[in-house]
């Protein structure tokens, strides 16, 4: 089964009064990783993008962690929203990326 709706790069969803920014990011966690900006809100949601490939024995790719960061430290956000976690700072998840990058 294939999806409705497949996007290359960024998307924007008007859902109302604010808007969702989808942006595809590369990530260590998967090949077709996707963070969801709420600039209204001030809101990134990455999910699991910071984990491990469980495909590839759990092995962090430090290449596409900083490539990750980067697109991070970008976006204009305060609070960011984890898979498994309780939701973070901006700062907090950027120093949680050095800290595995120093690993």
């Amino acid at each position: 089964m294939t999806s409705d709706i497949s996007f290359n790069g960024t998307m924007e969803i008007d859902l109302g009064a604010i808007t969702a920014q989808l942006h595809h990011v590369t990530s260590p966690y998967s090949d077709d990783s996707v963070c969801i900006l709420v600039p209204q809100e001030r809101v990134l949601f990455i999910g699991d993008a910071v984990g491990v490939d469980y495909y590839k024995d759990c092995y962090l790719d430090k290449d596409k962690l900083r490539s990750l960061l980067t697109a991070i430290e970008g976006y204009d956000f305060d609070t960011c929203v984890v898979g498994h976690a309780e939701p973070v700072s901006k700062q907090k998840i950027v120093a949680v990326m050095h800290s595995l990058l120093e690993r």
